[in-house]
């Protein structure tokens, strides 16, 4: 059956309370900007369950054969709701088919009524010295047939993510930096607005930062966290072409993970 890359219909009666669902956990655009977010993670059942609870028949089902298609692809029996910088939800499936690789699909039926608006395919991360490996896990990337390399900096945030963190431990200065910034204590001021805060009506929040010192920050630009990705086109007429492009794509972006992780760590030591 072709299923068409519409709309949906949103006066569906339980349309708003599955929004809220999914939305109560966004920290929106401001707070995702600023590290804050939720995540909801969901048997695939009680997730399809959700999506017919406050959708038509026929968008549930093409939804769900979007969703489903990919869940079976990926050997899923989970999938996380997530959220972009912006705010908007994004559903993240990963499995044991492909144990280093996630396909995030968004939920913009939920924002803008469209049934696919963005999708991306991301390996896990490498942490790597950068002036050592850039340009070979580029070449790798280049030979993958469409796959880039996507790198940003190394944060404290990281280390409360454990496949990340267990990295650290391969590089003493960084691993050193990493703890030295998880155990500062906050700065008087940001402790006293969080006081004064607390007594406000609604939902208040203080969000602070306090900068690496100048030694850490150089010990910080020696390594990027790495990740291969190959964006999937959902600009298309049907949502059997977004299926057919992420079976093709994940599988490469896999491979390249592999490659450059036995290459430069070593197949055992993450």
């Amino acid at each position: 059956m072709r299923h068409e890359n519409g709309t949906v219909n949103t006066t569906s009666p339980g349309y708003g309370n599955m929004r809220d669902f999914f939305m109560d956990r966004s920290p929106g655009a401001y707070g995702a900007m600023v590290g804050k977010h939720g995540e909801l993670e969901l048997p695939t059942p009680v997730f399809s369950d959700s999506l017919r609870a406050g959708l038509t028949k026929e968008d549930a089902d093409a939804l769900l054969y979007l969703y489903g298609s990919v869940a079976n692809f990926m050997g899923a029996s989970n999938v996380q709701v997530t959220f972009n910088r912006e705010g908007w939800p994004i559903v993240r499936t990963g499995g044991d088919a492909f144990p280093n690789t996630q396909v995030y699909l968004d939920m913009s039926f939920l924002m803008n009524a469209k049934m696919a608006w963005t999708g991306d395919v991301f390996s896990d991360r490498l942490i790597l010295n950068r002036w050592l490996h850039d340009a070979e896990l580029k070449k790798i990337a280049n030979d993958g047939g469409g796959v880039e390399v996507y790198s940003s900096g190394v944060y404290v945030e990281h280390a409360d993510v454990p496949e990340i963190a267990a990295q650290f431990l391969r590089y003493p200065d960084l691993a050193e930096v990493m703890r030295e910034l998880q155990g500062r204590d906050k700065d008087p001021v940001v402790k006293a607005i969080e006081g004064i805060v607390e007594t406000w009506e609604g939902n208040w929040d203080v969000y602070s930062r306090i900068p690496p010192t100048l030694n850490q920050e150089t010990i910080l630009e020696r390594y990027q966290s790495y990740r291969y990705m190959a964006e999937v086109h959902c600009f298309v007429s049907t949502l059997d072409e977004i299926i057919d492009e992420i079976k093709t794509k994940v599988p490469v972006v896999q491979a390249a993970y592999v490659a450059a992780r036995d290459k430069f760590v070593g197949k055992q030591q993450i």
